[in-house]
Formats: C-alpha cells, structure tokens, sequence
C-alpha cells in the first residue's frame, strides 16, 4: 500500500482517534469495532511509512506522532472540504440552492408560467430562478444550445435534432371578433358547440390583426392559405394584448391561440373555427442527451400537471 492508496475512510479514522483518544471510543464513534479502527490506522502508517500514533496505553492512550500531528491537518481540511462537497451536492439535489434558468414566451409567461413557478418557490424556496422571453423561438433555441438557458418553452417542431422536445398540451386557434362589425353577422353558437363557430372561408378580404412572422403567425398564415383564404393583416403586433385591443376597438378579426388570449374579455366575441386549424402543441425544449438538473426536472414536472388545466377543453390532451 502506498500514500496514493489512502481512502477517506483512513483519514476519518486518523481523526476520530485523535479527537476520542483511543481506538475503543474512536470505533464508537465511527460505527467500527475496535479491531476495524486499528486496521485502517495501521494501512495508513504502512501507506506513510511511519507511525501516526504512539500507543502509550493506560490513560495516556494514543497519542499523535510528529508526523501523525502533520497528517491530521491536511486530514481536517481534505475531510472539511469533502463535507462541504457533501452538503453543497445535498442542497444542489433538494433545492435549498442552485439555479435555473428558463426561457419563456408570451403566453406561457403569462398564462402557465406563474403557476408553475409559484408552485416550485414554495417547494424550493432557495432556488435562485432567472427567465428569459422572447416571442422569437430561433431566439429561445440559440440559447438553449449556447447552455444559456437550461430549457425553455417552445412550440413543435423544433429545428435540428440536437434539441429534444416534451410535449405538453395543445392549444387551439380560435378567432376575435368586434362585438359588432359593420356589414357582416355577429357569430352565433352552432349546435354542440361551446362557442360561436366562424367559417373559414368567411375570413376572406376581412380586415386582420395579427402579429409578426413568428413561428405563431407561420401557422396561422400557413392554415388559412391552406383553406383557401388569402389573409389581409391591416395590423401587426407582437403584444397578444395589443391585438385583442385592436379587434376591441373594431379594426378586424383576429386568429390567436387560446392561450395567448384574454377569455374572458366581455368586449369580444372568441369563435371557434371550421374547419379547424391544426392546434400548436407547446411543450419543453431542451438539449439532447444532456442531463437534468433535479430542479429541471421538477420544472417539468409541474408544467405537465399545470398544462393539463389550461385553457378550455379543445385545449386539453385526452
């Protein structure tokens, strides 16, 4: 055996004796027999070639050698700092400290967003949680990859195979409309359904608020064309709640997820589609093959549980 084979277990035992005074008191301490403790001092004076203790026995009992004296204070600050490794890892893995980092856009921030994080601060009070938004997804992604971010929402698909993507829910697009609009019927309820229904085809050469070329309005754009409907955006913004103010005022429709919308905003009328445009499915974004952070973890965790009470029913993963 030498000095390079020496275990934490030798140092533990090089400190207990020195502390109680005796191999007997030492083993107590550590949960060894006595014989055990003895063994693991004499490995470590074989790996040191000399002798950490004096065996004085009686009520002397051992008593550390010059060199036994030298040991002990690397043994106190190599076992001090494994104790703090120790302790750091166990905060780490509860949550008492750490970070996350997480990225965000629009309509998760304001609508799942706070009940997740609500949730995991009373879990883990400690966490230190940072967010990043943007209604840009290539945005979110670049950061993703860079290690900027430790995940982030985001709507499938995703570019790149590099990036594994969680499912979450689905949201709907539905469309606002004025309470009243000069020229054309105010949408009524059709049998069995929930909400109003407006026809696609009826979108035609209406005015349209809508926002800019994110991943959100590509849909949007990509499913009404494929209906045959040529859109004619009047206004575009990138604040949801700029563009459910425009069709409030009466500027024109507008076709938005659900979740990016003010449900219960008395001054428009929320109609469901049909046909339907396929919905977006949201979920977690995060980097292959990379592994989790206990706090990630538990982030994704209660965003499946929040997600499964968002929205209306259409919204909702059966």
């Amino acid at each position: 055996m030498t000095f390079r084979d020496l275990e934490l277990r030798h140092l533990h035992a090089l400190r207990a004796v020195a502390n109680e005074g005796t191999f007997a008191r030492a083993g107590q301490l550590l949960g060894f027999t006595q014989s055990a403790i003895s063994q693991q001092i004499s490995g470590l004076e074989r790996a040191i070639g000399s002798p950490v203790f004096d065996r004085l026995g009686g009520a002397r009992g051992a008593q550390l050698t010059p060199i036994g004296h030298l040991l002990l204070e690397h043994a106190h600050r190599i076992l001090g700092s494994v104790e703090t490794a120790e302790h750091a890892l166990q905060s780490f893995q509860s949550g008492i400290d750490g970070s996350l980092v997480i990225g965000t856009f629009q309509s998760m921030s304001v609508r799942v967003l706070p009940a997740v994080l609500g949730r995991l601060r009373q879990e883990w009070p400690g966490l230190e949680i940072r967010l990043f938004e943007s209604d840009e997804q290539s945005i979110l992604t670049e950061q993703l990859r860079a290690g900027e971010l430790d995940l982030t929402f985001a709507v499938y698909p995703l570019l790149g195979d590099d990036l594994a993507f969680e499912d979450l829910c689905e949201d709907a697009f539905v469309v606002l409309c004025p309470l009243e609009e000069r020229g054309r019927p105010t949408p009524v309820r059709s049998a069995g359904s929930p909400r109003p229904v407006v026809q696609c085809h009826e979108l035609s050469g209406v005015p349209l608020i809508g926002q800019p070329d994110d991943s959100c309005q590509i849909l949007v754009a990509e499913g009404l064309t494929d209906q045959g409907v040529v859109p004619n955006f009047v206004f575009r913004s990138s604040d949801n709640g700029a563009v459910q103010a425009m069709v409030r005022a009466g500027m024109g429709r507008a076709v938005m997820p659900y979740l990016a919308i003010e449900p219960l905003d008395p001054e428009v009328i929320i109609a469901d589609l049909s046909p339907p445009l396929a919905p977006r499915v949201l979920g977690l974004a995060t980097r292959s093959g990379a592994t989790q952070s206990p706090a990630a973890l538990r982030f994704s965790e209660i965003a499946r549980e929040v997600c499964t009470h968002v929205g209306g029913p259409s919204q909702r993963r059966t």
